[in-house]
């Protein structure tokens, strides 16, 4: 029902059972794997290398961590690492809010699945691949894994893997504390490692502490009203909250330069793969609208991307990149060989393609992203509209040209949407 009634709140019998003294299920708690069901991923049996190299795995994600924040005045560590080894100069989330990020992310598909798979409580197949080779796999999070439902999704085969807990106190020091975690593991784990770890001090309202308040004027944590903010529209009149997003950043910056220093202090950089970028974009009136989760703008669909990939060579890639190309990178450089599509709709990192568009999805549309403008449709039965936009997220001035320009890549989108549907 949910999926076709807007606003529709779930009913469940949590209330009536606790009256009559039944026990209702723990979603968070109990969670079971369903075998078959309407969705095929992978499509077939997926043929493992005979010889993997045992590479770490080192994947960080930050919440709404946008493009031109990789900027060594925002993010000095992060920019320098991304310039010694890879950046993704034209990356796009696969969705413009966290649900839909970190799902293409790790699962490598496209994040109109997203229902299908919380509906059958299947987890991603970079996951379970590296379990079945031996992995030693931690995930790690500052915000609680129950919501978005990525317990029932993303991590569900490796529950008691998962440490999103922390001691009472402000939750700014929750992201110090995750790096430090994350830093033992590093500098203890038995090899080879799968480490997640997700950010999130630069969620609103933008956390630091004092002696990160490079930029200013900034708003006090405690004057920051969002609903008079949706409503600024203005860059200038954002101005004191973007500020405080940047310093966020920089905190957060922080942390992760101490994650790199621990790699090179083992002397383990060198083989493992280490993948930096935010779930989605974050926005502060530049296309007229606010944080995230509103839009397909590059403010909101475009975060940050570096990576070290040992054996892809250093530099920029200038062609369009997604999240749903990281777990095909990741399980390439170990050893998986093409074709990659009976699990993932990516590609790694440096392959030769003609890709000029990507996909980017949210709650209720979903849209076809290029340079020069998108198409916006809705991916729900009472949304059945199409949306045309210019590179600056204006309304097209041409929309017969427009279509003229997405109409040839219909087909392929729609094979795409249901090709891991039964």
């Amino acid at each position: 029902v949910a999926q076709y009634f807007p606003l529709y709140q779930r009913m469940t019998i949590r209330r009536l059972a606790a009256k009559r003294g039944w026990a209702a299920p723990n979603a968070a708690a109990e969670v079971t794997t369903v075998s078959g069901g309407a969705l095929a991923y992978p499509k077939a049996d997926v043929p493992f290398p005979a010889q993997p190299r045992p590479l770490n795995v080192v994947l960080i994600a930050l919440e709404g961590a946008r493009f031109d924040m990789l900027d060594p005045a925002v993010m000095p560590a992060v920019h320098a690492f991304g310039a010694r080894h890879t950046t993704c100069l034209q990356h796009y989330s696969g969705g413009n809010a966290t649900r839909f990020g970190i799902f293409s992310l790790l699962y490598g598909i496209h994040a109109t699945y997203w229902q299908q798979v919380l509906a059958e409580r299947r987890g991603p197949f970079l996951i379970q691949a590296l379990e079945r080779l031996g992995y030693a796999i931690d995930i790690t999070s500052c915000t609680d894994l129950n919501f978005p439902e990525f317990r029932q999704t993303a991590f569900v085969d490796v529950l008691d893997r998962i440490h999103d807990t922390w001691p009472p106190g402000p939750r700014v020091d929750r992201d110090r504390l995750m790096t430090d975690r994350v830093v033992d593991l590093i500098e203890s784990s038995n090899e080879p490692f799968f480490s997640f770890s997700f950010y999130d001090a630069s969620h609103s309202s933008y956390l630091y502490p004092p002696e990160f308040a490079k930029f200013s004027p900034t708003q006090t944590d405690a004057d920051v009203d969002f609903v008079t903010l949706a409503h600024a529209g203005s860059v200038d009149r954002l101005l004191p909250l973007f500020n405080r997003y940047r310093n966020s950043l920089g905190y957060v910056d922080a942390q992760i330069a101490r994650v790199i220093a621990a790699l090179e202090a083992r002397g383990i950089l060198d083989r493992t793969v280490v993948v930096i970028t935010g779930d989605h974009g974050e926005e502060f009136g530049e296309s007229g609208h606010f944080t995230h989760n509103s839009a397909f703008d590059r403010w909101q669909i475009r975060p940050l991307m570096v990576a070290h990939v040992p054996g892809l060579a250093s530099g920029s890639i200038t062609t369009p990149t997604s999240h749903i190309d990281v777990p095909a990178t990741i399980l390439a450089a170990i050893g998986f060989t093409a074709p990659f599509g009976d699990w993932t709709q990516g590609l790694p990192l440096g392959t030769a393609t003609t890709r000029d568009h990507v996909l980017a999805v949210s709650w209720n549309a979903a849209a076809l992203v290029a340079a020069d403008g998108c198409m916006v449709f809705g991916t729900e039965t009472y949304r059945p509209t199409i949306d045309l936009f210019d590179a600056d997220y204006r309304p097209a001035n041409d929309s017969d040209a427009a279509l003229r320009r997405w109409r040839p890549l219909l087909p392929e989108l729609a094979r795409q949407l249901r090709e891991f549907s039964r």
